[in-house]
């Protein structure tokens, strides 16, 4: 689940814009802002020494400036995606402020949310630090952190997907049976539930049925109807819920990490 939500009066920009806005000076003896092209050269550059480029990206600001916020889909530097499939994308996250209201981070995973409310999850990684005195001695690191971590959980996130495309279910009721048992564990209440056999019984996207009644299907059916709706987010109950779902449809295909 990849989300990059904004709302009406956040700016939708590219990377060149995004590293055009100026740079404030610090709010004090403690503050220092980084610029946030300085912050995405960064992550680029670390990117593209461990053999990654951004294949997809998209980035808004919000508070005229005073924070931003995007997504970089991940792939091979030869252009090809580390991983084929819509729930099994690896995508970064990425955020920062001029105004003191979030701290730089990065987020990694196949389901990611980041939004202008302050909502910043990846269920593989989440990195942060505050634009202090030294920042700058410890966004390298920090960057590192998550980029050095990014194949294997690529190599496991592929493992999984295809266990998901090869575990199919010996009939449609079978799958509905998880859905329900998701509904009784919190993982998806009652208006989930219902976009969730929806999609299970008549998917949004073909590509989802290209392995029939599979694990690959629910899955995709799941991650369809968790994805938030609305601005006032509980990101707790959205991170909780999706490692629910998870970890249960792990334990039906029988992955053991």
């Amino acid at each position: 689940m990849t989300n990059l939500m904004y709302c009406n009066e956040d700016t939708l920009v590219t990377r060149n814009q995004l590293a055009a806005i100026p740079t404030p000076n610090g709010r004090g003896a403690f503050h220092q802002p980084v610029g946030y092209g300085d912050y995405l050269e960064l992550i680029l550059h670390r990117l593209d020494r461990a053999g990654l480029a951004v294949i997809n990206e998209e980035y808004a600001t919000a508070n005229e400036g005073g924070r931003f916020f995007g997504t970089m889909e991940l792939g091979l530097k030869d252009g090809g995606n580390m991983i084929q499939g819509d729930a099994m994308t690896i995508t970064l996250g990425v955020r920062g402020s001029h105004d003191q209201s979030v701290p730089r981070g990065i987020c990694l995973g196949n389901r990611v949310i980041v939004c202008s409310n302050l909502c910043f999850n990846g269920d593989l990684a989440n990195v942060s630090t505050k634009q202090t005195t030294n920042v700058w001695d410890r966004l390298p690191g920090l960057v590192d952190q998550a980029v050095d971590r990014i194949p294997a959980l690529a190599q496991r996130e592929e493992r999984r997907m295809h266990a998901y495309q090869e575990h199919t279910f010996n009939s449609p009721r079978h799958g509905d049976a998880v859905l329900v048992e998701l509904h009784r564990q919190g993982a998806l209440p009652g208006p989930q539930l219902t976009r969730a056999i929806s999609e299970w019984d008549a998917p949004t996207y073909e590509e989802h049925s290209e392995f029939g009644d599979s694990a690959w299907k629910l899955i995709n059916a799941v991650t369809e109807s968790q994805k938030p709706t609305g601005t006032q987010v509980n990101m707790d109950l959205v991170r909780q819920r999706t490692a629910t779902a998870g970890a249960f449809i792990d334990s039906v295909v029988g992955i053991d990490f």
